[in-house]
């Protein structure tokens, strides 16, 4: 008899987290110190991806990639999605308030 990967879950692949989605494939919890890197990048990210004019898209990205695989991960990433794109749209509409204030 053979024994299951290390990571799956006994009696074979399963589909969907447990008590999760079903259809999703089962995917390992992270440890603490994946989950401290990633929410950290969730952070950083926007500054480098600003260099290229794009700053939502690390946060995003990172949200999309592991908001199913921990909470705290979609925690910061969605904090930091939300934070960006808040200072993205006021940088945006600070011309116009800036001509209104000098009326």
């Amino acid at each position: 008899m053979t024994q299951p990967h290390p990571q799956q879950p006994p009696g074979g692949p399963q589909w969907g987290p447990p008590g999760g989605v079903p259809g999703a494939p089962w995917r390992p919890p992270m440890s603490p110190a994946d989950e401290r890197t990633w929410a950290t990048l969730a952070h950083v990210a926007p500054f480098a991806g600003g260099f290229v004019g794009l700053p939502l898209l690390g946060p995003l990205g990172i949200w999309l990639a592991y908001k199913d695989r921990s909470p705290w991960v979609r925690h910061h990433a969605a904090s930091a999605l939300n934070f960006h794109s808040c200072c993205c749209s006021c940088s945006r509409s600070a011309p116009c308030c800036r001509s209104w204030w000098a009326c």
